[in-house]
């Protein structure tokens, strides 16, 4: 009960005490005392009823405060608890505030490192691009030389085939005029000893000349172990002939003739130590060790 109820109640039964002292005072100076007695009587238990009702109030009221404090202390427990919890919460974040105020300071640093790095290879790249752009022009240049000596060089290539065919042609024609000069020997011997016969002489085939160089050429066709030369009967070339194949210095591997045209010949390639191409050297191999 609250102190405010108590001081009611107190004046209450004041008032009570002092009312009745002045109606029974009043109601003795009266006639009609007896009827007054039971009025008060009876506006005493309407009072006392009243009290009852208002102490009940009172009580139920009271019960409210109590469940009404009982939850303001449970929600100040709960606010207390959660101010704890936020002040764990403030210290952790105040915790990682720090923590990220250091990596922040320590980014920067790493960022001014990094900026002084990055002007370094700035630096680095443009002496670089310098260089290239230098390098690009000499490369330019090289390209034009290179050019220029592929030129010569195909130039070259060219003089050296036509010397090449050039050099055949002279070779066939020193093979025929050997031939007929081998001829005019052999008649003009016959002819100084008498013994001239017509009809002998007409039967009798021309030895075949020996050649001081030999017989060059080049593959024009391959067909797996089947080659073509560019020579023939007519730079001398007689079948079962052996030709060396060989590119620059390289040996490449042997031909053995089994076909004679008279501008070409055609044969097997054996002991072959390297694959043979076309345009490939050829030389034939009886006098090749001779003349070189």
């Amino acid at each position: 009960m609250s102190a405010l109820t108590k001081i009611f109640i107190v004046l209450l039964a004041v008032f009570s005490i002092a009312f009745a002292m002045s109606t029974v005072s009043f109601v003795s100076q009266t006639s009609n005392w007896r009827k007054l007695a039971e009025d008060y009587q009876s506006a005493n238990q309407i009072l006392e009823t009243k009290m009852m009702n208002q102490s009940a109030a009172h009580a139920a009221e009271k019960a409210n405060w109590l469940d009404a404090r009982r939850e303001h202390l449970r929600q100040t427990a709960e606010l207390e608890g959660e101010f704890l919890d936020l002040q764990t919460d403030q210290s952790q974040l105040n915790a990682d505030m720090a923590q990220l105020k250091s990596e922040k300071m320590s980014a920067e640093a790493l960022a001014r490192n990094l900026a002084g790095q990055l002007e370094l290879a700035s630096t680095a790249r443009d002496n670089e691009q310098g260089q290239r752009e230098k390098l690009q022009v000499r490369n330019i240049e090289l390209e034009k030389r290179n050019l220029d000596l592929n030129e010569r060089v195909n130039e070259l290539t060219t003089r050296t085939v036509v010397l090449i065919e050039q050099q055949r042609q002279f070779e066939q024609q020193i093979n025929i005029l050997r031939a007929e000069n081998e001829k005019l020997t052999t008649l003009t011997r016959r002819a100084a000893s008498g013994e001239h016969h017509a009809d002998s002489s007409e039967m009798v085939s021309p030895v075949e000349p020996v050649a001081g160089t030999p017989i060059r050429g080049r593959i024009i066709e391959v067909d797996g172990k089947l080659a073509t030369i560019s020579v023939g009967s007519a730079d001398g070339v007689q079948e079962n002939m052996m030709f060396v194949i060989y590119r620059g210095m390289e040996y490449i591997g042997d031909i053995k003739v089994t076909d004679v045209a008279p501008h070409t010949s055609a044969g097997t390639i054996t002991r072959a130590r390297g694959t043979p191409q076309l345009n490939d050297l050829v030389a034939d191999e009886t006098r090749f060790g001779m003349a070189g």
